[in-house]
């Protein structure tokens, strides 16, 4: 056979075939495809129950944390319902006991789960990539510490430049993570992050619930009722319930935080933590009072407080400062013209040390006793130095305050 024979022959088998592949291209194109069956379709989700192993990971539940949308839907709907057949507890209950049933008191609450469920589910992280995880690997508990650890610190990131939105959005995720797998590391802090920007937004009714379900979820998990990050969460509902004008409920949780304070106390917990816990829970008692018009038992707290802390010796300067001035102001409404003059000079003292933002209110204030007390230079000169510092920090409403102190100040002395 000749070479251009044979060539024709191998051109030929090669045309035969490119036919025989745009005939198999064509079929496909045109004839409706078969529904391919994988395992991803056949069973898109992990099975709840245990699962075979190769031998390489354990039994249990799938640690899949990545899922379709529909089942993210379906487990918000089943823990919504769930929890409004389950979920009775009280704010009596939460204040006194850390969260156990009363089935006899029918005060419901004021928010359903779906509040808190919203924000995350409506929006995709990038962080999401840090949780997925393929079938066969298996999660351990620090791999899901590391990554509740990552989303506060991202959350803290987002706070940082302003999107709150997007910090609750992180936080409610990694309560969920927590939740999901009973990795309980960092929960009490991102309840008490999201608590903070639901009351920096105005939104107090959210950070009521969002204390109501950190004091249930702990008390859940076995902390004590005692437990300092419950006793936290406590006085933060009672300062709500305190502010909401809702004083029975302010009561509650008041005393119950003040007992257990006092409890730890007198067992010989000389602990900073456990002090400067029962300072704050003197402190914000004898606020409330003030609220309610009871100056004299007001009185009783805040000097127990601002006792207590000099024993400890644990308070900042600043918080020093603002105990001396709420004295000062409580002491001054008692016509204890002297023992208020003495708050407040230690009060304008501490300010200046770390050149508070407070000093033309502590000055103001100051001028205000020295006119009570008809010292007027003093009240004068104080008014003035107010003023000063008020034009200086852009306060308008001190200022227009020293001027009418001013003018007060004028009137007495003619």
């Amino acid at each position: 056979m000749s070479t251009s024979n044979v060539a024709d022959s191998e051109i030929d088998k090669v045309t035969m075939t490119i036919r025989m592949l745009l005939n198999d291209i064509v079929n496909r194109v045109t004839k409706p495809k078969a529904k391919i069956l994988s395992v991803h379709i056949v069973r898109p989700l992990p099975k709840a129950g245990p699962r075979k192993t190769n031998g390489k990971s354990r039994l249990g539940k799938s640690k899949i944390y990545t899922s379709t949308p529909e089942k993210k839907r379906i487990q918000e709907l089943e823990t919504m319902r769930k929890q409004k057949l389950e979920r009775k507890n009280t704010k009596r209950n939460i204040l006194q006991s850390g969260g156990e049933v009363n089935k006899k008191d029918t005060k419901q609450e004021r928010f359903s789960k779906e509040t808190i469920l919203t924000p995350w589910t409506c929006k995709l992280l990038p962080t999401i990539a840090l949780l997925s995880k393929t079938i066969d690997t298996v999660v351990t508990q620090n791999d899901i510490e590391e990554n509740i650890a990552h989303l506060i610190t991202l959350a803290r990131i987002a706070l940082e430049k302003g999107d709150a939105e997007r910090a609750e959005a992180i936080l409610i995720m990694g309560l969920k993570i927590s939740d999901d797998n009973k990795v309980f590391l960092g929960m009490p802090y991102m309840y008490d992050i999201l608590t903070s920007i639901a009351l920096a937004q105005g939104n107090i009714e959210k950070a009521e619930h969002f204390l109501v379900n950190a004091v249930e979820k702990m008390t859940q998990i076995g902390m004590a009722d005692d437990n300092h990050h419950i006793i936290e969460f406590k006085l933060r509902l009672a300062r709500i319930y305190s502010s909401l004008k809702d004083n029975d409920w302010a009561e509650i949780g008041f005393k119950s935080c003040l007992l257990a304070q006092k409890n730890k106390i007198i067992n010989g917990d000389n602990t900073t933590r456990t002090g400067m816990l029962y300072v704050n829970v003197l402190f914000w008692y004898g606020v409330h009072m003030i609220r309610n018009q009871h100056y004299r038992d007001a009185k009783k707290m805040l000097d127990k407080a601002y006792q207590y802390s000099i024993k400890i010796k644990g308070l900042s300067p600043y918080q020093e400062m603002v105990i001396l001035y709420t004295l000062a102001d409580l002491n001054t409404e008692l016509g204890y013209y002297d023992v208020a003059l003495h708050n407040m000079l230690n009060a304008v003292l501490l300010g200046k040390g770390i050149s508070s933002l407070d000093l033309p209110r502590c000055y103001a204030k100051l001028a205000k006793i020295y006119t009570k007390m008809g010292i007027y230079d003093q009240a004068k000169s104080s008014a003035l130095e107010a003023q000063k510092l008020a034009f200086l920090f852009d306060y308008l409403d001190i200022v227009e305050e020293t001027k009418l102190l001013l003018a007060e100040i004028s009137l007495r002395e003619q």
